[in-house]
């Protein structure tokens, strides 16, 4: 490589930024807009299906704000475990990880076994209202 004129020694880029940096919001919600879109033709596809139906085709799926994301799923294990597998591309093509232990997943009118269920696919943790939603991935079904 040439800096300055001068010749150097090869480096190595890496990637990712360091913690604080300006950019890392913009750069986070470029890369969750494709994960939005993702859910978006997933939903088209029949795939998966969100809440409040009748409000947007498919349901609604995901809620943004910042680098918090709140996920909405229909009460059904075979979708469920499509969703999780999208979680799970999404990991491995952005490069982004999915940090399990912070996440909750909250239920409304599921009995034990189902929430147990739910709870072994996406993270364990099993919440309850009220939640607490800045600095939580919550998964809601009903």
């Amino acid at each position: 490589m040439r800096l300055n004129d001068e010749n150097s020694r090869y480096f190595t880029p890496g990637k990712g930024l360091r913690q604080g940096d300006p950019l890392s919001l913009l750069l986070f919600n470029l890369v969750i807009d494709v994960f939005t879109k993702i859910l978006i033709k997933a939903a088209r596809a029949n795939m998966i299906q969100g809440l409040l139906l009748t409000v947007e085709e498919g349901g609604v799926i995901s809620l943004q704000y910042a680098d918090d994301t709140l996920l909405f799923l229909k009460n059904d294990l075979q979708q469920a475990k499509k969703f999780k597998w999208l979680l799970s591309c999404f990991e491995h093509l952005s490069g982004m990880k999915i940090n399990y232990n912070k996440s909750d997943l909250i239920t409304l009118s599921l009995g034990e076994e189902d929430n147990n269920n739910y709870a072994r696919l996406f993270c364990d943790n099993i919440g309850s209202f009220p939640i607490k939603y800045l600095g939580y991935l919550s998964t809601l079904l009903t």
